[in-house]
């Protein structure tokens, strides 16, 4: 018997209870890490010969990488527009508008002209 109780399941073919894997895993991981079901999908995946186990590239929206870059952007010139760095950085300025939030920067109106009575 192994530490690795799917392994044991592959190696004697004594299924182990998926929830009780899953349950091991958790107690060292953390809670909520793995579910019986993917617990199941990889056995299934290992007794097939698949020993990689990352996540293939997903489909969806990209994670931006440079998110960063726009504070310093903004620490460079504090007048520069979100287009501008929309463009700039080639991100969608909705983006760029949550990480400007997210940081403490307001949209502020700008006035064109002076206030007439």
């Amino acid at each position: 018997m192994t530490c690795l109780p799917w392994l044991d399941t592959l190696t004697t073919g004594l299924p182990q209870p998926l929830r009780q894997v899953a349950e091991i895993a958790n107690g060292v991981y953390g809670v909520d890490t793995l579910t019986a079901n993917c617990v199941q999908f990889w056995i299934r995946q290992f007794s097939s010969g698949i020993f990689y186990v990352k996540d293939s590239p997903r489909t969806g929206r990209p994670v931006v990488d440079n998110v960063e870059k726009i504070t310093e952007i903004i620490e460079i010139d504090r007048h520069v527009s979100s287009r501008s760095i929309t463009q700039e950085l080639k991100i969608d300025h909705k983006t760029v508008l949550s990480h400007l939030r997210k940081v403490g920067f307001k949209k502020k109106l700008h006035v064109c002209g002076g206030h007439t009575n």
